[in-house]
């Protein structure tokens, strides 16, 4: 058979231009029809390649407009913050009481002398003791409280010609001072009561009644011993720890975190502590709504806020890093060698939910084929809730739609697969970790969460509990 015989229906045929007419096994009109077979068939395979690559230059469009970290950001005001943890004051209370009970009652141990001229003096040694503590915001200062307890004890007092007198202690302290924030190396932050501080307020003071003195010595010196007292408070007591906040570690390996915001909010009688990130998209003044993420119900004491506008940037990071793959097969199954990769187009948490106290959650995304078969993308649009379930934060993924597609839809065959593809599982436990694990610890204690509650504005999305504090002996 000649090499260049093609094969119809079976019979082998020779062409040739002159005796076309003549050719017993192939007339005219068959050769016709197989050219044209011929000319379709190089055609669809010129119009398949010219969609693959049509495919493959919009796919490397798509991967150079994704969201990159930000890499020259620095620590400045004005950065929007991402994530926010709020605390009720009874909380700050309940730590502060107790550092604030030990460090006082140590500084309320002094010996002194108080002169009376000519050369003598009146000797008096005080046992203190810092009693029923309480820790409120007071207006001196946009951060500072008012320490507020009573005092007791004894005091020893020797006075000249007339002896020793020991007599109990009693009075009350009234101490302001102000928290300060320290940012660590690491991105946490550590909050203080800053005890230094205390003479720089005038409306701090103490009150000591010294009961059981003769009148004449208990006035001349109650009030420079008064004086004493605050002055050595103020000169020996260091700044006390009181909580110490973290974001929560979101996998991302370039990620940068800083401390962003610092602030009480009287109107939530609670304190506010801010973070920022190297993740794009979210401008100056869409941050954390600070007044919003505190709004706490008669239950609840702590809040974890982030905006969801982060989430997206987020999961394009960990695809970028290569911890959410970026290639599946078309069934949606991760594979480092399959001909399906993907693009984010939307993580989004909605305004309004059918079911009470969850929030609609929705994942757009774009697949792209480019070989195993046609040259074609696809978009879908996953949604489900993020809800509390038995105390726990819950992201459960319902439903996904085909939402366009550049070739037929029913290249499409395994769409419902793709609610399980592992960037969907990925993106669950970034939501999950951002809002349940910001890390607040206290100096020899711990805080027992309990999630209570689920609630969004137009820019936080805030996960709402009741915390309860735990101290060490």
């Amino acid at each position: 058979m000649d090499s260049d015989a093609v094969m119809i229906e079976g019979q082998p045929a020779s062409y040739n231009e002159e005796n076309d007419m003549e050719s017993p096994l192939m007339p005219k009109r068959t050769h016709l029809a197989l050219t044209g077979a011929l000319l379709l068939a190089l055609l669809f395979q010129y119009g398949c390649a010219q969609q693959c690559a049509q495919v493959k230059s919009d796919y490397g469009s798509a991967i150079s407009a994704e969201a990159t970290l930000l890499k020259d950001l620095k620590l400045q005001q004005g950065l929007p913050t991402h994530i926010g943890v709020g605390l009720r004051y009874q909380v700050l209370s309940q730590v502060a009481a107790r550092f604030l009970g030990t460090a006082l009652d140590k500084n309320l141990d002094l010996t002194t002398a108080i002169p009376l001229g000519g050369g003598k003096n009146i000797n008096v040694q005080l046992a203190g003791d810092a009693l029923n503590l309480k820790f409120e915001p007071d207006k001196s200062c946009a951060t500072c409280f008012r320490v507020v307890g009573d005092l007791g004890g004894d005091a020893s007092v020797t006075i000249p010609l007339l002896g020793t007198r020991k007599i109990p202690l009693n009075g009350s302290l009234n101490l302001i001072a102000p928290l300060i924030m320290e940012a660590l190396d690491d991105g946490s932050v550590k909050v203080k009561l800053d005890l230094t501080k205390l003479a720089d307020y005038a409306d701090s003071f103490l009150q000591m009644d010294l009961d059981g003195l003769p009148e004449a010595t208990a006035r001349l010196i109650k009030q420079p011993l008064t004086r004493e007292v605050l002055a050595r408070l103020s000169a020996n007591l260091k700044p006390i720890d009181l909580f110490s906040f973290k974001a929560p570690d979101l996998g991302i390996a370039s990620l940068r975190i800083f401390p962003s915001e610092f602030k009480l909010v009287p109107e939530s009688k609670a304190l506010f502590v801010g973070f920022t990130t190297n993740l794009p998209g979210v401008a100056p003044g869409q941050g954390v709504s600070s007044a919003q993420a505190v709004q706490f119900a008669d239950n609840e004491n702590m809040a974890v806020s982030l905006q969801p506008a982060i989430l997206l940037p987020a999961v394009s990071a960990l695809i970028q890093q290569g911890t959410i793959p970026r290639r599946y097969t078309l069934q949606g199954q991760a594979d480092p060698n399959g001909n399906t990769h993907l693009t984010m187009k939307n993580v989004s948490v909605g305004e309004s939910s059918t079911k009470q106290g969850a929030e609609p959650l929705s994942l757009g995304f774009r697949a792209w084929n480019m070989a195993g078969g046609p040259c074609f993308w696809f978009d879908a649009l996953l949604t489900g809730l993020i809800d509390l379930q038995d105390g726990k934060l819950r992201v459960d993924i319902q439903d996904i739609q085909l939402t366009d597609a550049s070739a037929a839809p029913e290249l499409v065959r395994a769409l419902a697969s793709w609610k399980k593809a592992e960037f969907v599982d990925r993106t669950r436990t970034l939501i999950e970790r951002a809002l349940t694990a910001p890390r607040i610890e206290i100096p020899g204690g711990a805080l027992v969460l309990a999630p209570n509650s689920l609630a969004k504005d137009a820019r936080t999305l805030t996960l709402r509990s009741l915390v309860k504090v735990e101290l060490g002996k």
